[in-house]
C-alpha cells in the first residue's frame, strides 16, 4: 500500500514539474512575440496619428435622440 503511495506522490511531482516547465516555455512565447518591435503602443507618435474618419449621415439620428431621451427619463423615475 505504502508503495502504491509512493508511486502517485512521484508521478504527481514529475506531472506538477512538467507543468511548471510548461508554463514557463508558454509564458515566454508571449515575450519574444512582443519583442518584435511592430507596433509600439507606448510611442505617443502612435497616439498623435488619427485614422481617417469617413462622414456617413444617420437617417435614425431623430428617432436615436427621442428613444435615448425617454429611456434616460424612464430609468430615472421608473426604475429608480
Amino acid at each position: 500500500m505504502q508503495e502504491a503511495a509512493l508511486h502517485a506522490e512521484r508521478f504527481m511531482r514529475r506531472m506538477f514539474r512538467i507543468f511548471l516547465f510548461s508554463l514557463f516555455i508558454l509564458g515566454n512565447c508571449g515575450l519574444l512575440y512582443a519583442a518584435d518591435g511592430e507596433v509600439d503602443f507606448l510611442d505617443d507618435a502612435f497616439y498623435e496619428e488619427t485614422p481617417e474618419e469617413n462622414a456617413v449621415r444617420d437617417p435614425f439620428e431623430g428617432m436615436n435622440r427621442v428613444v435615448f431621451t425617454f429611456n434616460d427619463y424612464a430609468f430615472m423615475w421608473i426604475l429608480n
